[in-house]
């Protein structure tokens, strides 16, 4: 080989090996750009529930976020509250129904709202199990498009607070910027998509916030959003992220937004209102379907009296203990002082008004508790109830009673066709400051008025020879409550 051909040679693979190292370099073999997921990949990944949690890559406030729940089947629930800029209004959207359609990674979402059509168009860049990525790209609103390139960050959703929630829970623990301005309040969750809001009075009464007319709340998944609306004012909105419900202690938290654009985070921990460990709702197989507590309200075995209540009162005293509390017109709590000035609970009766007056007072026909002053309701909580009348005369034509003694205390049993029984122990009553029969008779109220007479209220009587039906002699006499369930 001649020299000048050896060194043109040695150039030329130098040059191969130079071109190979550059191209080695510049290669995207080790760090290849991120590939949009496929259509097969998004249509099995995406089936499930997705939280927005954040946003151009920031975290989204409690109250910008929202729920979607994707079906294998192609149809959809999409869950909001928030402000809608384009329709300069809140929004309220409990599991709306929609329709989604994947065509390669791009997702549109359709539906009927308010009697428009709503388009939504979404590309997915990245998908698993635990986490999603979409570009919010556009959407059809009113007719009108609108085109949007939002980052948003979704997170798969497994928890299912929905039936957790239902009930009623106390406030124990604030952190942050409270929403209440104490920790004075408790909230009851019912299953018809409506809350009750209570706070307690001077004398430590649970009182109904009165003054709403509406209070209503959805959950999806873990996400809690509520509204209410005082008599004559707009609309308020409020959003949770629920952290945990469990053993009877639920746990909120929220990330706000100041107006100067800083943000803060509340907490909120509740305690749920429940019967005591020990009582049971026992079955007696009557035709209702109602069951009875095992124990009396306040008590800690079936044979104790357990707390004593004035009619429509929620706060009651223990016979044990050096509790002071005067049982009279004076005290009582739905009464101006006198059998005939009644402020609530009161029917026109036997009697006629004269002088332009109701004989009992303040007619208002109401012939049974509301909840919140049933002190079952309120001690126990959503699922308990104080009897009606008609529950009492259900008891007592459905079961056989005997008079019988229970751990060194007299009273009857009741026991139903299926076996199952409930022991009432002898229980007396106070009238004034004065215990009476304590040792003779059982009294227990009922949640029914009597009408004729709305200065008292219907009862269970019982001694050692007879069980009936009856009526206290006055509303603001003290008895023990038997609590009952009603079928759900």
């Amino acid at each position: 080989m001649k020299k000048n051909n050896f060194y043109a040679l040695l150039a030329s693979v130098m040059l191969a090996a130079m071109a190979g190292l550059m191209t080695a370099c510049t290669s995207n073999d080790d760090n290849p750009t991120p590939s949009d997921p496929s259509e097969s990949v998004v249509k099995e990944k995406i089936v499930g529930k997705w939280k927005a949690v954040t946003q151009d890559g920031t975290e989204r406030v409690t109250d910008k976020l929202y729920v979607m729940t994707f079906n294998a089947d192609g149809t959809m629930t999409y869950s909001s509250s928030t402000f809608f800029q384009n329709l300069n209004k809140f929004t309220w959207r409990n599991k709306a129904p929609f329709t989604y359609s994947i065509s390669g990674n791009v997702l549109t979402r359709e539906g009927q709202e308010d009697g428009e059509l709503r388009k939504a168009f979404y590309e997915v860049t990245d998908i698993n199990d635990q986490e999603m990525q979409m570009v919010f790209t556009s959407y059809i609103l009113d007719g009108q498009t609108f085109s949007r390139d939002m980052k948003i960050g979704y997170e798969r959703v497994t928890a299912d607070y929905s039936e957790d929630i239902i009930g009623m829970w106390e406030v124990t623990e604030m952190t942050g910027e409270e929403t209440y301005n104490d920790d004075n309040a408790r909230l009851a969750f019912l299953a018809d998509g409506t809350y009750r809001y209570y706070r307690k009075d001077d004398t430590g009464d649970w009182q109904l916030v009165s003054t709403r007319d509406v209070e209503e709340y959805f959950v999806d998944g873990d996400w809690l959003a509520t509204r209410w609306q005082e008599t004559g004012g707009e609309m308020n909105y409020e959003w949770w992220d629920i952290d945990e419900i469990k053993d009877g202690q639920m746990k909120w938290s929220a990330l706000r937004e100041r107006e100067d654009g800083t943000r803060f985070t509340t907490t909120f921990t509740w305690r749920k209102v429940e019967a005591p460990a020990g009582v049971e709702a026992v079955d007696l197989g009557l035709p209702s379907g109602i069951k009875w507590a095992n124990m009396n309200l306040g008590a800690e075995a079936p044979e104790d009296h357990g707390l004593y209540f004035a009619w429509g009162e929620t706060v009651g005293i223990d016979i044990e203990s050096e509790e002071e509390r005067v049982f009279d017109w004076d005290s009582y709590k739905w009464s101006n002082g006198s059998s005939t000035t009644m402020t609530k609970y009161c029917t026109e009766g036997i009697h006629y008004s004269y002088d332009g007056h109701d004989y009992f007072g303040t007619v208002d026909n109401k012939t049974e508790l509301d909840p919140e002053d049933d002190a079952a309701y309120v001690n126990w909580g959503t699922e308990w109830r104080m009897p009606k009348v008609e529950d009492i005369m259900e008891l007592l034509n459905n079961t056989t009673s005997e008079w019988t003694m229970q751990n060194g205390v007299d009273g009857r049993r009741f026991t139903g066709a299926n076996g199952n029984s409930i022991f009432l122990p002898v229980t007396g009553y106070i009238d004034g400051v004065y215990l009476y029969g304590l040792t003779r008779y059982g009294h227990y109220h009922s949640a029914s008025l009597w009408q004729d007479y709305p200065w008292s209220a219907q009862l269970l009587t019982f001694w050692e020879k007879m069980v009936y039906p009856d009526c206290d002699l006055r509303r603001n006499m003290a008895y023990p409550v038997r609590p009952v369930q009603y079928p759900h």
